[in-house]
């Protein structure tokens, strides 16, 4: 069965003018009507001999949709004529319900077949022959596939929770889009696409709905909130065989770019694996702020960027039709029962129209002020002019929320979620922190279980409520509400210093940690060692206090033992690559602080052979390239020349441990570009000779190129460590890095990548007048589908 509920009024009769028309074999006709409604569908714009009727009512009753022809269609029938009327609906009829509907119909209806119900119309659309009709329109395949229940499967998600609620409350008021239907084409072609585009404007919104696109073909789908690329390409499986999708949401950072300097490297290697493998396909979005910040910042990922840019992989998302934004308003305005005389307030005087044209307009607006509890105290005649204030003000959309709406527990709960986390966070570390702030509340009566209410309050207003791995999370309804708070908090210094005296966590105390009064309030808490008490969310406390003393330059006697045990056990709880980056430059700036360093005698910890095995054990290769450089300058005395000599074989060690995996990655990031060119230079024999033998000319050539490859990254990574450390070519054991490296995998990938063919989808909707088609989107007889607020309307 195909899910129409999914569908709104509009859409379903674009859908029913798509059946009709292949069921009559002959051209009809759609119209804008006026209020006193008309006929849907028709074969002729004059004198119409077919008429074709269509009432959504999935979410109505039978007596409903009878009551409507009694008082409405019969007379509208009589006055036309028609030689044959058909009755489309969404409801599932009885044998009962259709003879009634025919007796009342007659003489225009001519049989029972003539009214189509739901069922008979997901009959219609599950023969092979009216495919064409089902891939027109979105929402039908993507429930007609049961993806809901595929993709709810846990082993097909990492971080799911997160990204099923999104998508199944987002479905029914997805629009397909230009800029959808050309990013389906792009990831077909070539892999991988990077949608950008202002916030709000729907990023997440087409890449998760991509997601689902493919997950309904058998694609399992790789997804984490903290969009790790190092734990990425971890749970990415290496077999050409198995189909994966995988999406970084936001990949360069939510607000502000936070893109670390080994990660461009990381997604260098990561894309040149997705690009050659026709199964794995990668989706990147970002703010085109930031994604230009991080283009001027880092040279790598300025190369990644033109090289794809060239390549036309990227979407921006800002030049959205006319018609696609109305699309979007009324699938909101529909899918959330906006009552008839809220919508009559848009309808009058074709106010859709200037909200659609505004130069402000944007989907994340649009559902601002379409949900309930936004406008539910706005008068129904004021709505058109409530949304037009929000557009002229966009910045202004959550400020009347927070000043206005929410009592102070409310808004004391939203500094505190955004102090915690900027995406999901444990309810449980979030109850712990608020029942602390408010504890310490003068004002606030706590004889009530007031977390419980503030978050029932809040849930699908301010804040998502969602299941993880067994544990529930809450986080914030959208990434505007954070941009918000960072603007506001930001100038409010009196609020970050009572979230900061009243943290349980150490990050909400460094979140704040630019204000100069909350600086100076931490380096106290450091010098009094009450610092060192407190508790993480992430990596150790003993990490972040060496962190801080070294940060602010802070040498005080007192804490001396503090720094050393901790700069000893610092490494605990580092676990994500990005942990490991912030790692490394804790210890990197430590060694050279050579005032901290003989201050708090740290030197004797760098040369403990047991010590240092426990702190460079978890650093990757490249972090472990720099210290060593640092280390050596500043750490070596050639009076230990015995102790030095000891920690340089425990980072040869370590090199060893990293090397291989290093060299792998790297030449074959490198190496897939030259087989890449080797292929598309190839006439067509020695492809066929390749492909028939497994050896011959191409082969020849690309394995000459992966012996150049192979030996060049190996000599290119050696010489970074020449100066402090010697690795033979037995310690490297090349060839075994050699086997591990399927060479003939990459010039099938590559062969396939050639000779694919792009599967174009066709676009759908393109209409000629866009202001005649919003026109007929609202001036419709929909009251049937809008909710009356009261008895008087």
């Amino acid at each position: 069965m195909y899910n129409l509920k999914n569908l709104n009024d509009y859409e379903y009769e674009v859908l029913c003018l798509d059946i009709m028309e292949k069921k009559l074999n002959e051209k009809l006709y759609r119209f804008a009507r006026g209020r006193d409604g008309g006929i849907d569908l028709c074969d002729k714009i004059e004198e119409p001999k077919v008429i074709i009727q269509v009432k959504q009512y999935s979410n109505s009753k039978y007596s409903n949709l009878k009551s409507t022809i009694i008082k409405d269609e019969i007379e509208k029938i009589k006055k036309f004529e028609p030689l044959n009327y058909y009755l489309c609906t969404t409801l599932e009829l009885t044998r009962e319900n259709k003879k009634e509907l025919y007796d009342l119909l007659r003489p225009f209806i001519i049989d029972e077949l003539y009214i189509m119900d739901g069922i008979e119309t997901s009959d219609f659309l599950e023969q092979d022959e009216n495919i064409d009709i089902v891939k027109k329109n979105y929402k039908l395949w993507i429930n007609a596939t049961n993806v809901l229940e595929l993709i709810n499967n846990k082993n097909v998600f990492i971080d799911c929770d997160e990204l099923m609620y999104d998508i199944e409350n987002n479905i029914n008021k997805f629009v397909e889009t230009e800029g959808y239907i050309e990013s389906i084409n792009k990831i077909n072609k070539e892999n991988i696409i990077v949608i950008i585009g202002g916030p709000g404007v729907g990023k997440s919104t087409i890449s998760k709905m991509i997601l689902l696109k493919y997950a309904s073909e058998g694609y399992k789908v790789r997804y984490t909130t903290d969009n790790n690329i190092s734990d990425i390409k971890k749970i990415t499986s290496m077999d050409k065989d198995c189909k994966e999708i995988i999406l970084l949401d936001d990949f360069l950072g939510q607000h502000y770019l936070n893109l670390k300097e080994t990660e461009p490297n990381e997604l260098k290697s990561l894309l040149s694996f997705v690009r050659r493998n026709r199964n794995k396909k990668l989706i990147l979005n970002s703010r085109i702020t930031i994604l230009n910040e991080a283009t001027n910042r880092y040279i790598t990922f300025n190369e990644l960027m033109e090289e794809y840019e060239r390549n036309t992989y990227l979407i921006n998302l800002d030049n959205m039709k006319k018609i696609e934004k109305a699309k979007i308003l009324y699938n909101h305005l529909f899918f959330n029962n906006i009552p008839r005389d809220y919508f009559e307030s848009i309808r009058e005087n074709k106010n859709y129209i200037n909200i659609v044209k505004h130069k402000n307009y944007n989907p994340r607006i649009i559902e601002y002020v379409t949900k309930e509890s936004r406008y539910r105290n706005i008068k129904a005649k004021d709505y058109y002019k409530y949304i037009m204030d929000k557009l002229n003000n966009p910045t202004d959309v959550w400020k009347d929320e927070f000043e206005n709406r929410l009592s102070k527990e409310d808004r004391n709960m939203m500094l505190i979620l955004y102090s915690l986390s900027n995406s999901y966070i444990d309810m449980n570390n979030v109850k712990e922190v608020y029942d602390f702030y408010i504890k310490n509340s003068t004002d606030i009566d706590t004889s009530v279980n007031i977390f419980n209410r503030v978050i029932h309050r809040l849930s699908d207003s301010l804040i998502n409520k969602i299941e993880d791995r067994n544990k529930i999370k809450i986080g914030v309804l959208n990434p505007s509400i954070n941009d918000y708070i960072k603007n506001e908090i930001e100038l409010n210094t009196n609020e970050q210093m009572n979230i900061v005296k009243n943290a349980i966590y150490i990050e909400q105390i460094i979140k704040f940690s630019n204000n100069e009064q909350v600086r100076e309030w931490l380096k106290n808490q450091i010098t009094s060692k009450r610092l060192i008490n407190m508790k993480t969310l992430e990596k150790s406390i003993s990490f972040y206090y060496v962190d801080l003393v070294c940060k602010y330059k802070i040498l005080e006697v007192d804490i001396k033992p503090i720094v050393r045990l901790a700069l000893e056990r610092s490494y605990e709880n580092i676990k994500t690559q990005q942990d490991i980056n912030q790692y490394y430059e804790m210890l990197k700036n430590v060694i050279e602080n050579e005032d901290m360093i003989d201050f708090y005698d740290l030197k004797d910890i760098f040369l403990d052979r047991i010590k240092m095995n426990f702190i460079l054990r978890i650093l990757d290769l490249d972090s472990l390239e720099s210290l060593m450089h640092q280390y050596s300058y500043n750490i070596y005395d050639y009076t230990e020349n015995e102790k030095y000599d000891e920690i340089m074989e425990i980072f040869k060690e370590c090199v060893l441990l990293k090397i291989d995996n290093t060299i792998q990655t790297e030449t074959e990031s490198d190496f897939n570009e030259v087989v890449y060119e080797i292929v598309k230079n190839s006439n067509n024999d020695e492809i066929e000779e390749y492909l028939n033998k497994r050896e011959g000319i191409l082969k020849n050539k690309v394995n000459k190129e992966f012996f150049n490859c192979l030996n060049c990254k190996v000599t290119d990574i050696l010489d970074k460590f020449y100066d402090y450390i010697k690795i033979s070519e037995e310690e490297l054991d090349i060839k075994r890095i050699e086997e591990e490296f399927d060479v003939d995998d990459c010039i099938d990938s590559n062969i396939e990548y050639i000779r694919n063919i792009d599967d174009t989808i066709e676009e759908t909707n393109n209409y000629e007048n866009e202001d005649e088609e919003i026109k007929n989107i609202f001036e419709r007889n929909v009251y049937e589908n809008f909710k009356c607020k009261d008895k008087s309307v």
